[in-house]
């Protein structure tokens, strides 16, 4: 058995520290406890100043220094950090895809705030999922889980993320927690549920079906949810073999038809390695790092000028192909590409040219950058840029989601 000593500055001895006999319980080195009962004490000398641990404080906090004053100390939420929230757009700050889906598609492919998939049961319509002003404290948006209105359909939907596997497995064996915020429409039908659960595959989608060896790590059933933001929170322990995670909201128990508020805004969903919910903080830290994660996955470009230049290069006789440096490095190579209202200008001539289609030049295509294979009418020896011509609506888009 260990012994705990400390060193008593009057009388130049190590002391045995034991556990106080009456009082407060805690640490000290004679017979007679403290009298305040409200904190943890131990002795640092027999005639010294004490360390206090303070009362009160809530799960998840820590203790922190708050004034010059030897050992004086309080409770405090733990740092807004990168990296202690595992759920990237946890918040729901952006929305690459667009701001607004209704009835998205049940392929299992349907994403809609960046990271963020939507499925229905048995392939049911009558859904929509949007952007909105959260009105809560630290919060810009949240996302709307609505049945629209008129829908009679009673299928259960879900909404979730999938974590990668290299950001799943430092979590084998830990004990975690899953916490977010949700709010009520008045005509809201049935209530929701929360799950974590974990696979041993790699790198598999999330709400389509299920993981690989799926096990759930950490569940609450059935919630009732109020017309004001309450927050939510489950644990569990990770398998020591999970290779990957995900996050998954249901809508359960939805009945009759529906009216036109029968919908729940959710926000604030944190996964982070600890017996209980902490302070909100953003997988990336910040919005910029916030962003950097979701582009990762997604990146989409825009035109909101009507002029948009995604690439260049020179024509020849086997064709035209271009490169795009990513801003950010992908999770893996682009897996496909979209497009709309671009065209080719021939620099030279001052003129666009017509554009049939682009292909993902799989000889060039890499975690930085996407190559490009472009057929059209272009002409050999001629140098052009793939651009929007006036055309706010035009964009490209790069993807290397996980499905």
């Amino acid at each position: 058995m260990t012994t705990l000593k400390k060193y008593n500055s009057t009388t130049s001895q190590w002391e045995v520290i034991t556990v106080g006999a009456k009082g407060a319980p805690g640490i000290q080195n004679g017979t007679v406890a403290p009298t305040d009962t409200t904190t943890l004490w131990m002795d640092t000398a027999d005639t010294a100043s004490q360390v206090a641990v303070p009362a009160g404080g809530v799960a998840g906090q820590v203790l922190a220094k708050n004034s010059a004053t030897d050992f004086a100390t309080s409770w405090v939420d733990q740092p807004v950090v990168a990296g202690k929230n595992l759920v990237i757009n946890g918040a729901f700050d952006f929305w690459q895809r667009g701001t607004s889906f209704s009835n998205p598609s049940n392929s299992g492919s349907s994403f809609t705030a960046d990271r963020w998939q939507y499925v229905r049961d048995a392939n049911q319509a009558g859904i929509s999922i949007s952007r909105q002003d959260a009105g809560l404290p630290g919060f810009q948006y949240c996302a709307r889980l609505q049945r629209i209105a008129g829908d009679t359909g009673t299928n259960n939907f879900r909404f979730g993320t999938a974590l990668e596997t290299v950001n799943s497995i430092p979590l084998r064996g830990k004990q975690i927690t899953i916490s977010f915020y949700a709010r009520a429409g008045a005509n809201l039908s049935g209530g929701i549920s929360i799950d974590v659960y974990s696979g041993t595959g790699t790198d598999q989608g999330t709400v389509w079906g299920e993981f690989t060896g799926n096990y759930n790590v950490a569940y609450l059933a059935n919630q009732v949810v109020s017309s004001t933001w309450t927050r939510y929170t489950a644990t569990g322990t990770v398998p020591v073999n999970a290779t990957q995670l995900g996050v998954r909201l249901w809508r359960v128990g939805i009945s009759g038809t529906a009216g036109v508020d029968d919908y729940v805004e959710v926000t604030g969903f944190q996964l982070e390695q600890n017996s209980a919910a902490t302070t909100f903080s953003r997988a990336g830290g910040d919005i910029q790092g916030e962003l950097a994660k979701c582009q990762r996955y997604y990146q989409k470009l825009t035109a909101p000028g009507g002029y948009l230049a995604v690439a260049s290069g020179f024509a020849s006789s086997g064709g035209l192909y271009m490169t795009r440096v990513l801003p950010v490095t992908m999770r893996v190579a682009p897996i496909s590409i979209g497009y709309s209202g671009l065209s080719l200008y021939n620099q030279a001539g001052n003129s666009y040219v017509g554009l049939s289609s682009i292909f993902i030049d799989g000889g060039t295509n890499t975690q930085n950058e996407v190559g490009l294979n472009i057929a059209g009418g272009q002409s050999s020896g001629t140098f052009y840029r793939l651009q929007a011509n006036s055309n706010t609506s035009a964009h490209f888009e790069i993807n290397a989601e996980i499905y």
